[in-house]
């Protein structure tokens, strides 16, 4: 019987090998972390970020920001290991209202560089430009106290090269909440939750 069960297992697993297809992200820019931070806690900032950082984490958090105005310019040299011409940009800005919430404005710019364009000889035919982008804007309310939520809609933008250079463009939103508890002598217990790149079924990245 055990000998059996095995056998079923590994003809299953085999079959899954066989069937899997691999799920290709569309607009690649929506992944990348754009602060410091995000890349060192391994992109868990959903409570934990601070202020304008929260814009690429969670839009609800955002309406307790701390600071009127706030803004951040980020470069980023992108798998240097692979190529000298790939780079991330990232701008964005938050302006808090006061104890109401607060207002954010985003810009995501990912350049490829130059991709080559190869036969099923894998000779080269030519080189192709590849650039992905996202310009996103943001608000979040306070619900009380000690509860926010906030929502973001984005702009995608992406060109890519398939037997043709071709653009393409489309539309994303988010949604974040965000609660904490005092637990007194300046400690207190955060948690948040967030659905991301709600969009048209094209293989957004999710989360």
């Amino acid at each position: 019987m055990k000998k059996l069960v095995f056998l079923l297992w590994i003809f299953g697993f085999i079959d899954m090998e066989t069937q899997a297809q691999p799920i290709i992200n569309r607009f690649p820019s929506l992944t990348i972390p754009a602060h410091a931070r995000g890349w060192a806690m391994g992109g868990t900032g959903i409570a934990g970020a601070n202020d304008n950082q929260q814009l690429s984490y969670n839009i609800g958090k955002t309406a307790f920001a701390q600071n009127l105005h706030q803004a951040s310019i980020s470069y980023l040299p992108w798998m240097r290991s692979v190529t000298n011409d790939s780079r991330l940009l990232h701008v964005d800005y938050l302006g808090s209202m006061g104890n109401a919430g607060a207002l954010g404005f985003s810009i995501n710019y990912l350049d490829l560089g130059n991709v080559a364009i190869r036969d099923e000889n894998g000779a080269t035919l030519g080189l192709s430009k590849a650039n992905d982008f996202n310009i996103g804007s943001s608000y979040a309310l306070q619900l009380g106290a000690n509860a926010s939520i906030g929502v973001a809609l984005r702009l995608l933008g992406s060109m890519y090269y398939a037997i043709t250079s071709m653009s393409e463009y489309s539309m994303s939103g988010d949604i974040g909440f965000y609660q904490f508890a005092d637990l007194g002598e300046g400690a207190k217990l955060e948690w948040g939750a967030v659905v991301s790149n709600l969009g048209p079924s094209i293989n957004l990245p999710g989360t």
